[in-house]
């Protein structure tokens, strides 16, 4: 598997998230890069293919290329191919932002080999409320396509154009055979997000305890877990009832607070009691399946522009879960009244409502039945099977 990263906005962080990925699964990874790279802590800076292939043999993991000033350049043709013959994974950081959130990129980016499976467009989404010569790299080049002016503050209907017309369209058109995905990023500064997880309901239509329950090979907490983790948030909760949800999830080193109270209310209050050191905190439900990281990102970016207020994740105007509150209703969380949650604040203040779209429709479709699962499970078959071919996607 080969995979060459373009575009702007953290690609290097979005490669060492996935180095980490497949060395848990026992793969043997190359790291390098077709342009330049900046070099990192045990860089090889070698164009000896073997020395490469020996560290790689040793700690399954290498980051390599030939040094050039701070940072490194491509390895030559037969170097690299040797590498490749002998990993089991090649990331390759194929493309240059001058560390800007967005990028048009020129006649010749990005840099992709041809022995390339799937590349990914990465943009960032701190870009959003920013004027546009701040954030856009080449930014004189996007107005051939599409016009923005120095001082036009960046939508996401800007950054989606600036993809797909800089990336997304050129390399269908180039590299027909290849898988394209698209992957947006966020840098949020010092701005402090936190997450509660909320996982105290009883599942009591459901019949059983629906969170320890397997969607498409994942129990509904884990798939909660799994999207929250990572760097978008620097503190994470999980508010529970339930032994073996606690348990699980002190197995991955996920803070818990177990309790015994009844009501929603009792798990807002206490989630929220251990983020007053946050600018701001999303509570997140668990019986959403198919919710995505990067809506949590989107909400998180439609935060960090003006860092107060109340963002909820909505699709076509249909509002939903999960909702980020800024610090300044945290007082009022934390005395709820008796069953209630924080929806009853965004009621109260409409004009501090953000929404948020969501990437599909499906992220926001909960699970109370076993009538809900069956028929989610069947829109997601339905989904896979009706899924065209080269439609642009979103990395899970």
């Amino acid at each position: 598997m080969v995979k060459a990263f373009v575009g702007a906005g953290g690609k290097t962080t979005l490669i060492r998230q996935e180095a980490k990925k497949y060395l848990e699964q026992g793969c043997k990874v190359f790291v390098t890069t077709s342009t330049h790279m900046y070099i990192e802590e045990n860089t090889l800076l070698t164009d000896n293919a073997d020395q490469i292939i020996n560290e790689l043999e040793e700690k399954h993991y290498v980051m390599a290329g030939i040094a050039d000033g701070i940072k490194m350049r491509a390895l030559s043709g037969e170097t690299y191919e040797k590498v490749c013959a002998f990993a089991d994974v090649v990331l390759v950081e194929a493309d240059g932002s001058k560390h800007m959130p967005l990028k048009f990129p020129n006649h010749s980016e990005p840099v992709i080999y041809d022995n390339v499976d799937e590349i990914i467009v990465v943009y960032g989404l701190h870009a959003l409320g920013k004027r546009a010569w701040e954030v856009v790299h080449r930014l004189y080049l996007s107005k051939k396509f599409y016009p923005l002016k120095d001082d036009t503050l960046i939508t996401e209907e800007h950054m989606e154009k600036i993809v797909m017309k800089g990336y997304v369209e050129p390399l269908q058109k180039k590299y027909p055979d290849k898988e394209i995905y698209v992957q947006p990023n966020l840098y949020l500064g010092n701005l402090k997000l936190g997450c509660v997880i909320m996982a105290s309901g009883m599942s009591r239509r459901f019949g059983k305890n629906k969170l320890l329950e397997e969607f498409h090979g994942k129990t509904l907490i884990q798939r909660v877990v799994d999207i929250t983790g990572g760097d978008l948030f620097v503190k994470r909760l999980v508010v529970t009832r339930n032994v073996q949800v606690k348990e699980l999830c002190e197995k991955q080193h996920v803070d818990v607070v177990f309790h015994d109270f009844p009501n929603r209310n009792d798990t807002v209050r206490l989630g929220v009691g251990a983020m007053q050191d946050m600018d701001g905190c999303i509570f997140c439900p668990c019986d959403q399946p198919l919710l995505k990281k990067e809506s949590l990102m989107r909400m998180a970016a439609i935060f960090s522009a003006q860092r107060s207020g109340i963002v909820r994740l909505s699709f076509g105007g249909r509002q939903g879960a999960p909702i980020l509150f800024g610090k300044e209703y945290f007082q009022e969380l934390s005395c709820l009244p008796e069953k209630a949650g924080g929806s009853i604040l965004v009621k109260k203040y409409p004009d501090k409502l953000l929404l948020a779209e969501a990437f599909d429709e499906l992220e926001l479709w909960d699970i109370d039945t076993c009538q809900d699962w069956e028929m989610l499970n069947n829109l997601v078959i339905n989904n896979r099977k009706d899924k065209k071919e080269g439609e642009l996607m979103c990395l899970q």
